[in-house]
């Protein structure tokens, strides 16, 4: 599947970036260390439309795996610190309830149906920052988020978080004991790892979404 546009252009920029200041723009240096084809390397740098290469999902977490760097840190722009998101409080649901299944705090806001956490949580909600999981959610949609995930019950939408840095992914269960991560803009590009490599800082349980005024 093609990478969106605006993705693809902040990928480009970051990698851009991270081979001028770690290795003085040397990209053949930069392809040895990361065990990438140098002509690869090119493509995925160049500015001509008609040869130019989008840096796909997986290419993009081999490269911050093999660089050490926080996993998604491509994919935001000019790798953003966890500052950059801004985390509000909702509202807090405890054991006593059972369902909570629809909630409007206006007319213009939509909510999808919210499974209750079988113990205290707090919800918590976290504007989406990009558009790397369109369709599903939309740029600047308030997720909430069931900060009392430790784990990874079931398939769903996670808030992952990777040092210093938080990546909204779609995540399934497989098998293997593995789970698959993806964004929905990018699915052939999900990766497989084990559960324990990335820890969850949370569960996406709900959505809001408000219109124009």
């Amino acid at each position: 599947m093609k990478v969106p546009q605006e993705l693809a252009e902040v990928r480009r920029r970051n990698l851009k970036k991270f081979i001028d200041e770690k290795f003085d723009g040397n990209r053949a240096a930069f392809a040895r260390a990361s065990g990438k084809n140098s002509n690869l390397i090119v493509l995925c740098l160049s500015n001509n439309p008609d040869i130019a290469r989008s840096i796909g999902e997986r290419l993009a977490r081999e490269i911050e795996k093999k660089m050490s760097l926080p996993a998604g840190w491509m994919d935001l722009d000019s790798g953003a610190p966890l500052e950059k998101f801004t985390t509000i409080p909702v509202v807090s649901i405890d054991s006593m309830s059972q369902t909570v299944e629809k909630l409007f705090l206006s007319d213009r806001v939509l909510i999808k149906s919210i499974d209750t956490p079988t113990s205290m949580h707090v919800i918590r909600g976290l504007y989406m920052p990009s558009k790397e999981m369109h369709p599903s959610i939309a740029q600047d949609d308030i997720l909430l988020v069931d900060t009392g995930c430790e784990d990874y019950p079931k398939d769903g939408v996670y808030v992952i978080r990777a040092n210093e840095s938080i990546f909204i992914r779609r995540v399934r269960r497989l098998l293997t004991g593995n789970i698959r991560i993806s964004a929905d803009a990018d699915p052939e590009g999900a990766v497989d790892v084990s559960p324990s490599e990335y820890r969850p800082a949370g569960r996406v349980v709900g959505m809001l979404r408000f219109g124009q005024p």
